[in-house]
């Protein structure tokens, strides 16, 4: 089944490094790039927004096709 696409606005962050940080229930991590914690949650809002077909289950094919500006 395909589903129509979605738009995401923003600048995407890689998730790259991890940073252990002590909270009170444990260790816990949090991405070591700057601005990348914003961007998640910025896309998964954009996200829930706009998808309205549930959760999918089982293996899945995404694509993927990032517009960014030259510099």
């Amino acid at each position: 089944m395909k589903y129509a696409g979605m738009w995401l606005a923003g600048d995407p962050k890689t998730k790259g490094s991890w940073v252990p940080m002590q909270t009170k229930s444990g260790i816990k991590f949090r991405p070591a790039g700057k601005g990348a914690s914003k961007w998640y949650k910025d896309a998964e809002r954009a996200i829930g927004e706009q998808w309205e077909h549930g959760i999918l289950e089982g293996p899945i094919k995404v694509r993927f096709l990032f517009l960014l500006p030259r510099k």
